[in-house]
């Protein structure tokens, strides 16, 4: 990305937070129900006339049923629907989210399950974070994707390279640049027209394989290729040095002292920060991980778009030498909340997960805090997907402290915090 899209991604956000204060409901289903209700009712009144004018004056900034336009670039934050418009920048976050639209520059997609049909072109970058990931579109800059399952179809066009992290990847279509990835399983059955460096569980050369630069591989086993397949630059395989059973022996393990050590002083001081927050704090900073609960998709869509721009605008912002100390500052405030966010993640968790055992109980916030920071530990060791746990607990939480902070008064967890919900 250049400076310009940075600057104009900034922007976005900020039109996009200036405005989503009064129209937040119109991200959500309800809104079209509202619509429609509106349409088939009784003429409109002087401050439905109003509000008209108002919009007539500000062309800038459009609000739909389903999707938030601002300038060119749209916002979506839903559960299942097939976006198939013409715009700049797509910012997606759903849960069955279904793309054939065109994109002149980047989309950034976030769900379960994200489809991006053969109809559907991007003339940028991809970035896609999903349980299941499916390419069968044509995109001209580079994919960046973490998922669980990350598919590019026969068909697929990538003219640029793939970096990312998934368990099982399976790419049969044309792509252009190199391949950086990690995964549990890779499955090779297309084209690509430069290296290929992958660390796996598994590696699988099809028949239609076809590497035209070198194949690196780290692996505890050897690459099963088909005679078929084709590598036209040299092969190397490396066994990861952690499968040596005399390392794990000596202490490399999970349960080595030294792992115990610092992972037990990692979960107490979390827990103590989180502490403190929540004593000093009372009511302003349970609200958070009470709006993640009461609207997860929401503050998963915000995290998302606070996640990529803010430290892309924060360094943007070290680059141009009269906002260096704006962009540090900037950066330091982000890694504060990146740091806290993984906390309201947690603590939403926990909290779930008492209320769910303990119907009726309403659970302590400092043992929602504990459960939550335990169980994110333990889940994140996970090969492969403790980093995308990881990943949705930052963006979770980032969304969290996004909509407190839109929310004023706290309108949406007044009384304190609420029941979570995940669906």
């Amino acid at each position: 990305m250049n400076s310009g899209r940075f600057i104009r991604l900034l922007v976005l956000l900020a039109a996009a937070a200036a405005t989503a204060g009064g129209a937040a409901p119109l991200l959500h289903a309800e809104a079209s129900q509202e619509a429609g209700s509106e349409s088939t009712s009784s003429p409109p009144s002087g401050a439905q006339v109003a509000q008209s004018s108002q919009d007539q004056q500000e062309p800038e900034v459009e609000l739909f049923p389903e999707r938030h336009r601002v300038g060119n670039t749209v916002f979506i934050f839903n559960d299942v629907f097939d976006f198939s418009g013409v715009v700049n920048d797509l910012f997606v976050w759903g849960w069955l989210p279904t793309i054939s639209g065109e994109i002149s520059d980047n989309a950034f997609l976030g769900g379960s399950k994200v489809d991006l049909t053969a109809d559907a072109s991007i003339g940028g970058d991809l970035f896609i974070f999903a349980q299941t990931a499916s390419i069968e579109g044509q995109i001209v800059g580079d994919v960046y994707g973490f998922a669980n399952e990350l598919r590019v179809a026969e068909g697929a066009v990538v003219g640029g390279a793939i970096y990312g992290a998934s368990a099982i990847a399976i790419l049969d279509g044309n792509i252009g640049g190199p391949v950086n990835f990690s995964s549990g399983s890779v499955m090779i059955n297309g084209t690509v027209r430069g290296d290929v460096w992958i660390e796996c569980g598994e590696l699988t050369l099809g028949p239609n394989a076809v590497i035209e630069g070198d194949l690196r591989y780290e692996s505890a086993r050897p690459a099963t290729i088909d005679p078929g397949a084709r590598v036209l630059g040299d092969t190397r395989h490396d066994v990861p040095q952690d499968d040596d059973e005399e390392a794990a022996a000596a202490g490399s393990g999970w349960f080595s002292a030294r792992n115990l050590l610092w992972n037990g002083w990692w979960l107490l001081s979390s827990f103590i920060v989180g502490a403190v927050a929540l004593a000093i704090g009372g009511e302003t900073a349970r609200r958070p991980a009470a709006c993640l609960a009461e609207q997860p998709a929401l503050g998963l869509g915000f995290g998302f778009v606070v996640a990529v721009v803010f430290p892309a605008a924060a360094i943007l912002a070290m680059i141009l030498l009269v906002t260096i100390p704006l962009g540090v500052l900037a950066l330091a405030l982000y890694l504060a909340a990146g740091y806290l966010a993984r906390l309201v993640a947690a603590q939403t968790v926990g909290d779930w997960l008492l209320r769910t055992v303990r119907t009726g109980v309403e659970p302590s916030a400092y043992a929602s805090l504990a459960l939550g920071l335990v169980l994110f530990y333990v889940l994140t060791q996970i090969p492969y997907v403790g980093f995308l746990i990881w990943l949705a607990a930052l963006v979770g939480g980032l969304g969290g402290i996004f909509l407190a902070t839109r929310s004023g008064k706290g309108d949406a967890v007044a009384g304190g915090p609420q029941p979570a919900t995940i669906p």
